[in-house]
């Protein structure tokens, strides 16, 4: 191109879509991609776990069910199975849902936006209270107590803490 070549007195700017202070050149200082995400330490989301568990017990909305076996995969038979029951919107827990392991009732509730099935290690929050009913197995109990209160939790009193204190109290100073 003779236009960059010597000579000319032009300078050698280099490629002119890169530069900002060019016609269609680049952005000075633009955007830059980032997250504000914020987590919630470890022992806040197991006490909020807890709190979501013991409310769903108090307001009676915690049903205990053997298993989940389903004859089938029709998600028309499940739909009329669960009305009948009573469960207009509900989140199943049970460790057969994991995502290796497709059962037929996670398979037969998919399509059901009503209904969520969740492994114990997925059960959340916002699941548990955002749907009516919350129904386990007692594999899934077993489970979730232990992920519930792996850590100790906010507020968390040891038993023999009041003892050592009380015992402190009533040794006599040396």
């Amino acid at each position: 191109n003779a236009e960059y070549m010597g000579g000319s007195g032009r300078a050698r700017r280099g490629p002119l879509h890169k530069a900002p202070h060019m016609r269609k050149g680049g952005v000075a200082f633009g955007k830059q991609p980032r997250s504000f995400a914020t987590e919630l330490p470890k022992a806040v989301r197991q006490f909020g776990l807890r709190v979501a568990l013991s409310n769903k017990y108090a307001a009676d909305a915690l049903y205990v069910l053997k298993d989940l076996e389903l004859g089938s995969f029709k998600t028309k038979t499940l739909a009329t199975r669960l009305t009948a029951l009573g469960l207009d919107s509900a989140v199943f827990v049970d460790p057969s849902f994991n995502v290796r392991d497709r059962n037929m009732f996670w398979i037969a509730a998919r399509n059901l936006h009503q209904y969520r099935c969740l492994p114990p290690i997925g059960a959340n929050v916002y699941d548990i209270i955002h749907r009516s009913k919350l129904v386990l197995t007692p594999a899934a109990i077993v489970e979730l107590e232990a992920r519930a209160l792996r850590a100790r939790p906010l507020g968390y009193a040891r038993p023999d803490l009041e003892a050592e204190q009380s015992a402190a109290a009533d040794a006599p100073a040396q």
